[in-house]
């Protein structure tokens, strides 16, 4: 019987060479026909209709579940190795093919049987979940989907090819894909919805500051009146009242006063004056003769508020007279 060494489990083509991704090997020299009986049981556990009296009739996809089966394989040919045996025993190379033979790879990883998935798959996000639909073939696969790259939700493929993922945590605006994995097949990736860029939310337009409107502003600057050296007056006293524009427009005629206590009764007297239009910045005064006002002095502008003004609080200033009454 010649030994065999290893049996070479698949490859997986790397630019023109050939990188082997995974082995089944003895660590030492083994016996051929209990090879042969491991190598028709690892063949069969992928491809079942190898041998269809012995093992499942389900495909087993998983490296390290293939080289299970095969062991299994040779001791259930317990019988058939000791014909061949003759008037020897199998048993010690059966249990030696138990202890020889591993898998070096990744035991969970799966072989590919069958051509990928191809078809017009679809994929849509809708209140919160996702239905993925024309997976045909993949019945039984799982659907996991993710988002930005990590898994949020998983669930398994239906007989008709559909799944509906309900993610385990609110979905954000990120890229959404389903990687559909099945049994023989290559994982498929579904892109179900692109990142959502967000809409820029447009600054406030800013209010815009009202122009104020131009205004005349009138205020008294000057009151004065005359004062008498003597107690007989022979020409009448001066009264004046200044007046003046500090506002930004034009104010048109306007009407002043001044107000004090006569020198002659003892009572209130009050001068009106009457005063042009003044230009922004422009002033007035203007003098009546009349009654001597003495002590404090009160003069107004714009009596009867005549003109618009953008104050209209301001119009009263104070001035002196004559200390005594003639």
């Amino acid at each position: 019987m010649s030994p065999v060494r290893s049996i070479t489990l698949a490859f997986v083509p790397v630019s023109r060479f050939f990188c082997c991704i995974g082995v089944i090997a003895a660590s030492r020299e083994s016996p051929s026909e209990v090879n042969n009986r491991l190598l028709l049981g690892l063949g069969d556990a992928v491809y079942p209709n190898i041998l269809p009296y012995d093992g499942s009739s389900t495909p087993i996809r998983r490296a390290g579940d293939i080289l299970n089966a095969g062991k299994l394989h040779v001791i259930l040919e317990s019988a058939s190795l000791q014909d061949f045996y003759g008037s020897g025993s199998p048993t010690a190379d059966i249990r030696n093919e138990q202890r020889l033979y591993n898998y070096f790879g990744d035991p969970s990883m799966q072989m590919r049987v069958s051509k990928p998935l191809f078809g017009n798959f679809s994929g849509v996000f809708n209140g919160g979940l996702v239905h993925l639909s024309g997976l045909t073939g993949a019945s039984g696969g799982a659907a996991t989907l993710l988002e930005n790259g990590v898994p949020v939700g998983k669930a398994f493929v239906a007989g008709d090819g559909s799944v509906d993922i309900d993610p385990n945590a609110p979905v954000g605006p990120g890229k959404l894909e389903a990687v559909v994995d099945a049994d023989g097949f290559a994982p498929t990736t579904i892109t179900v919805r692109d990142a959502v860029v967000p809409t820029p939310t447009p600054s406030p337009t800013p209010t815009p500051t009202p122009t104020p409107t131009p205004l005349p502003d009138l205020v008294v600057t000057g009151v004065t009146s005359t004062q008498t050296t003597n107690a007989t007056v022979a020409i009448p006293p001066t009264v004046t009242l200044t007046v003046k524009n500090q506002g930004t427009a034009p104010a048109a005629a306007s009407l002043g006063t001044v107000s004090g206590t006569n020198s002659q009764t003892g009572g209130q007297t009050t001068l009106r004056m009457q005063f042009p239009e003044l230009a922004p910045g422009e002033s007035s005064t203007q003098t009546v003769r009349g009654t001597l006002l003495y002590n404090a002095l009160t003069g107004t502008a714009d009596v009867g508020d005549a003109v618009t003004e953008s104050d209209e609080t301001n119009n009263t200033g104070t001035g002196q007279g004559p200390s005594y009454k003639p």
